[in-house]
């Protein structure tokens, strides 16, 4: 069966992490991002670039991303715990272009995610740039997210370990051409970071199916984050994804991401309004629906850590 204790237990070690490899200087910015604001003016940059890629392969063109060392110096250093406010800024993002959030969302993610696997930092913004082309290649089928969704759904938690996901996932042969493309616009490649693009590739998967599985409707109508989690768990003990990518994906998000909608042992619903990285398990929360369904407003806020007999007793549908 699958154990989820597995994913939430903090790695018995972390690996190594190697010194970046600078930059030529004349790809270094002039100033750095202001430290206030830096992450709006980072996402709108990168909006512009996923369009102006998206546009030229609608030309025919290659995706060459001109400026990707610039682009890659925008990404923070330091990524770690900042994906939920960048998946913030895209719910309320102007740009109504679906496609073009999803290439940004999922590039920063897996920038997060090999950030936590202890990888080189250039190769991790190396793969927020990889995200972008993203927009080139073909989407994730809402046909396989809608069965995956209906598949974690339908099945007994925790699901028989001889079920596999796998059949429903992406491969992640397709992810190493956007890698190999932005690694072949900097000094040395890949080979000059010790990076191996299969590796980087299962990342970028990861992040990509995760982005899809939550905004399949759009980043204005978000589905619940914390299935999500589920099905990305489910697949790692399955076979059908990396327990590394996984392990570091729940690091980053906790099993109860933010904005999900969950259902406690008292019976009441409520929605998780911050994550608690120390405490996984026990977020804070929001209800909105009192145990005999009527709705509590406004919702009742409440820590799960100062309440040690309540707890997470499932999570919604989606």
């Amino acid at each position: 069966m699958v154990r989820f204790s597995e994913f939430v237990k903090p790695p018995r070690e972390q690996p190594p992490r190697r010194e970046e490899t600078p930059l030529p200087a004349a790809a270094q910015p002039s100033q750095p991002p202001e430290a206030a604001g830096e992450l709006a003016g980072l996402f709108e940059r990168w909006l512009t670039a996923a369009g102006e890629v998206r546009g030229r392969g609608e030309a025919g063109q290659a995706p060459l991303i001109v400026d990707a060392p610039g682009l890659i110096e925008l990404v923070p250093r330091q990524l770690r715990g900042r994906s939920e406010a960048l998946m913030t800024l895209s719910r309320r993002s102007a740009t109504a272009d679906p496609m073009l959030l999803h290439a940004v969302n999922a590039g920063l993610l897996a920038a997060c995610l090999a950030s936590r696997l202890g990888h080189d930092p250039l190769e991790c913004r190396l793969m927020a740039a990889a995200g972008l082309i993203r927009v080139t290649l073909p989407a994730i089928p809402r046909t396989a997210t809608d069965a995956l969704l209906a598949a974690a759904t339908a099945r007994p938690d925790p699901a028989p370990a001889q079920t596999s996901l796998a059949p429903l996932l992406p491969k992640p042969e397709a992810y190493r051409l956007p890698i190999e493309h932005i690694a072949a616009l900097l000094p040395g490649g890949l080979a000059a970071h010790g990076a191996n693009a299969e590796a980087l590739a299962w990342i970028l998967m990861t992040a990509d199916l995760y982005v899809a599985l939550v905004h399949a409707d759009g980043p204005a109508r978000p589905r619940n984050p914390a299935l999500a989690v589920k099905i990305l768990v489910e697949a790692a003990a399955t076979g059908g994804l990396d327990r590394r990518v996984v392990k570091a994906l729940v690091d980053e998000l906790t099993l109860y991401p933010l904005g999900s909608d969950v259902i406690l042992n008292t019976n009441e619903q409520a929605v998780i309004t911050r994550a608690n990285a120390q405490a996984p398990l026990r977020p804070d929360i929001e209800i909105t629906r009192e145990a005999d369904g009527s709705a509590v407003s406004p919702p009742r806020a409440m820590s799960l850590i100062e309440h040690p007999f309540i707890y997470i007793k499932d999570i919604m549908p989606s």
